[in-house]
């Protein structure tokens, strides 16, 4: 890829209609974004090295991220995979017993992996069976930590952590979500999934990146004062590790301030990725109802899936065909809408995927 991720790119010294990856505002070539980024590297340098001290700009992006998601404090680290690792040890004095959906994302499934507590697995979105695995497996006076993903990544499906909620509360239960996909996203606010289902909650936690929504670089937990200065003083993760780059830091800076003051971005994101939505269900094929820009979908065969796939790379166009985590074997058919992409280049994408399904 040898431009910024956007509606258009050029990939190989060609010219694309571009609908994948996870650039939702197209913010990664916004240019006030990359003279912000570059000021401050100018400025700081590429990074603070193994420092006495934080740099100002990181300093401001924890303020920034907190007030973005209505909290008190935030910490970030260089990474969204980060998050899960981090946030899950963290809370592992406060909880016996995980249970995980079986399709969270490898951050997860990492993160669960470095604390010292038995895990049950339960059906991917089936609260059901999470009802049922808690009663099977906890003990009188054990409290449990759920952990999921917020929005799946390859259908763009919403746990429903409503219900979750309900069945964790008699338990005085833990949630720990990897927001990555909803932050920026969804919710009224933008905060992510449990913005999305109004939930407000000292119990509930999550943590995310800002790769993808926000156009920078690094990951980020917001939470209560208490809660992220134990994390800065206890998780062996984050203090192990370098901190975030300094232009990727400003970057993300910049998005956080632009998605908060530009709210119609999301009002714009929603409105194409139900008319996608709604164009591929007029070719008879059945997707996840979901409000995020991720629309996934299986056909026949893998071998008709790589045919389509291939065809529109002629066309001009890039989607993905993608065997990640959540999907079937075979893999499936992706397609990333962006708030800039025009009615014009989704009507072209629907017409040209009529033609070859």
């Amino acid at each position: 890829m040898e431009t910024p991720p956007g509606a258009k790119i050029v990939l190989g010294g060609r010219k694309f209609l571009y609908f994948g990856g996870t650039a939702y505002y197209c913010l990664q070539s916004h240019p006030d974004l990359l003279k912000t980024a570059a000021s401050a590297m100018m400025t700081y340098g590429t990074g603070t090295g193994t420092a006495v001290g934080d740099s100002p700009v990181i300093t401001e992006l924890e303020k920034k991220t907190a007030q973005y998601f209505g909290t008190k404090a935030a910490v970030t680290f260089p990474a969204g995979y980060m998050s899960s690792a981090i946030g899950i040890s963290s809370l592992a004095d406060q909880y016996d017993k995980i249970f995980i959906d079986e399709a969270t994302h490898y951050a997860g499934l990492d993160g669960v992996r470095l604390v010292d507590k038995p895990v049950t697995t339960f059906k991917h979105l089936d609260h059901d069976d999470l009802k049922d695995k808690i009663d099977a497996n906890l003990k009188d006076g054990q409290i449990p930590l759920l952990v999921s993903d917020g929005i799946f990544p390859t259908f763009g499906t919403i746990a429903p952590v409503d219900k979750y909620a309900q069945i964790l509360e008699p338990y005085n239960g833990l949630m720990w979500l990897d927001d990555a996909h909803a932050a920026g996203v969804i919710g009224p606010n933008g905060r992510g999934t449990y913005d999305h289902f109004g939930i407000v909650s000292e119990r509930c936690f999550f943590g995310g990146t800002f790769a993808k929504a926000f156009g920078g670089f690094g990951g980020f937990i917001p939470g209560s004062e208490n809660f992220i200065n134990h994390i800065k003083i206890t998780s062996n993760v984050l203090n192990g590790a370098s901190r975030i780059d300094i232009p990727g830091a400003a970057a993300a800076g910049f998005g956080l301030d632009f998605l908060l003051n530009n709210p119609q971005k999301r009002k714009r994101l929603s409105e194409n990725s139900q008319y996608v939505k709604i164009g591929i269900r007029k070719l008879g094929i059945k997707i996840t109802d979901t409000p995020q820009p991720i629309t996934a979908f299986a056909l026949d065969n893998p071998e008709k899936m790589a045919m389509v796939h291939k065809e529109l790379i002629k066309k001009g166009i890039i989607i993905q065909f993608t065997n990640y985590i959540g999907g079937p074997p075979g893999g499936v058919l992706r397609i990333t809408v962006f708030s800039e992409h025009t009615k014009k280049q989704i009507q072209y994408l629907l017409d040209t995927l009529e033609k070859l399904i």
